[in-house]
């Protein structure tokens, strides 16, 4: 009977061991489950983070480039408006130039038909 008594006395204290290991591991899987969803509910907060700094990097790179154009397309104005000038000037001097040439064979004509008078 002593043995079985002993038999008896170690299964129950295999079975408390058991019940015991059984209660910590239930613990530590919820204790990594819970762990899991913190450390994804960070993921998704970072991962939103992220994707605000890139949208708002992307605007301000948008923004610099559009500053960027802008100043082109203001320069090319300039430019184009300074070719108009230099374009007017130069048919007004050759127009100028083409009256004085006029002119000046005019008065030579003139010359020349009051010289054969």
């Amino acid at each position: 009977m002593s043995s079985d008594r002993n038999d008896h006395e170690a299964v129950a204290s295999i079975t408390a061991q058991m019940e015991e290991m059984k209660c910590r591991h239930k613990a530590e899987v919820q204790s990594l489950e819970k762990l899991n969803r913190e450390l994804l509910l960070q993921l998704g907060t970072s991962a939103t983070a992220s994707v605000d700094a890139n949208a708002e990097m992307e605007s301000a790179e948008l923004s610099l480039a559009r500053s960027h154009i802008d100043s082109l397309t203001r320069r090319l104005d300039e430019l184009l408006r300074h070719k108009k000038e230099m374009e007017d000037a130069h048919t007004e001097r050759v127009a100028d130039e083409w009256a004085s040439m006029a002119t000046q064979n005019l008065f030579l004509e003139m010359e020349c038909d009051h010289r054969r008078d």
